[in-house]
């Protein structure tokens, strides 16, 4: 499982990611799926990692938060 430090970075990434995707190509789900890719090869994290660990933390809502949190800061400090 990912530490909540390394969730909150890679969702960073993966939220602003998303954005651009949808901003240049009006949300065509290929690319969104290769700036996805992109944002686990930038972290060198796997898609099972990633999936795995995001499965424990929707499960362990209370951590969730916390990485959001961690991962606000990120947007905050922008």
């Amino acid at each position: 499982m990912l530490s909540k430090r390394k969730m909150a970075d890679i969702l960073y990434d993966y939220h602003v990611a998303l954005s651009m995707a949808r901003t240049a190509d009006g949300g065509d789900t290929g690319q969104s799926l290769a700036y996805r890719e992109a944002v686990l090869r930038k972290h060198d994290v796997t898609s099972a990692e990633f999936d795995s660990s995001m499965v424990y933390y929707m499960r362990h809502t209370e951590l969730l938060e916390d990485v959001y949190k961690i991962s606000s800061i990120n947007f905050i400090s922008v």
